[in-house]
């Protein structure tokens, strides 16, 4: 009798609750950005789910170029942890008459290696801008 109760527990205990139930969701990360203007670009670089501790988070811009995306001006705050974050900067450009084509990518690093932690990278789409030479507030 003891039997079949534990095994009826069990059997419900499969029905009720659906797969994965109770375990943390998959890391993932997210890079956004804003634009008041189009010379003024705030980027936000959001995680979550990743292991480790005094990490480095990495985020800024590229400017694609032939087809390769060149780091361009990169931001980094030291000290996050894995576990969840979310950091910005606001990147502003000067004026020119060239478009550029840009985008923004966000990742983690390792503080101790600089080695970036596998899957933390994200990036937005790419944009065009008229203006250039990025500069830091």
């Amino acid at each position: 009798m003891v039997v079949a109760a534990v095994l009826l527990l069990l059997t419900l205990t499969f029905i009720v609750l659906p797969a994965g139930a109770g375990q943390p969701p998959p890391p993932s990360s997210t890079t956004t950005i804003t634009s008041s203007n189009g010379c003024s670009f705030t980027v936000t670089y959001t995680w979550q789910g990743f292991h480790g501790k005094g990490l480095i988070a990495v985020f800024g811009l590229y400017e694609r170029l032939n087809g390769l995306d060149a780091s361009y001006n990169l931001f980094s705050v030291p000290g996050v942890s894995g576990k969840s974050g979310s950091v910005s900067h606001t990147f502003n450009f000067t004026g020119t008459t060239t478009s550029r084509t840009v985008l923004f990518r966000g990742a983690l690093q390792n503080g101790r290696t600089f080695a970036q932690v596998s899957g933390s990278t994200s990036g937005t789409g790419l944009f065009a801008s008229d203006c250039a030479n990025p500069t830091s507030p």
